[in-house]
């Protein structure tokens, strides 16, 4: 899907950000694999970054690992994956002129898509989202 995607109309002062660093710690514990991608584009649909620079990094959450059963206990078979995205003020210039953003989600089960699996009512994902913002402000005092 593709959404409008604008920071010089939203963020004035985008020059003041030196680097923006995201956290995404995921406990998955639901049979399947997700890997995510985002593309900006300009106003002619040129490319001018993607979110992920490698293609393994855009696993950003990993299947639970189901038990002989194929259950996949809550307690103690969730896989847990900690995902960086860091935006150096070199990367924010190449975004800065931006129109908008491309998602792309692609979704395989357990064992690369070769096991059955099963879903259950109980089974379910965790989430915790971190940020860290360093501002290069300059103020007369």
């Amino acid at each position: 899907d593709i959404i409008d995607f604008d920071v010089s109309q939203d963020y004035d002062d985008i020059e003041q950000i030196g680097e923006i660093t995201l956290n995404l710690t995921i406990a998955n514990g639901l049979p399947h694999d997700i890997k995510f991608q985002g593309t900006f584009y300009d106003s002619a649909f040129n490319v001018l970054d993607e979110i992920f620079l490698t293609e393994e990094d855009q696993w950003i959450i990993l299947s639970g690992d189901p038990g002989d059963d194929g259950y996949i206990d809550q307690e103690t078979e969730k896989t847990e994956a900690t995902t960086q995205i860091s935006y150096t003020e070199e990367r924010l210039n190449l975004i800065d002129n931006a129109k908008y953003l491309q998602v792309r989600f692609l979704y395989r089960t357990f064992d690369e898509g070769n096991e059955p699996v099963k879903y259950y009512m109980d089974y379910g994902m965790d989430f915790r989202v971190g940020a860290e913002i360093k501002l290069d402000v300059n103020m007369d005092l």
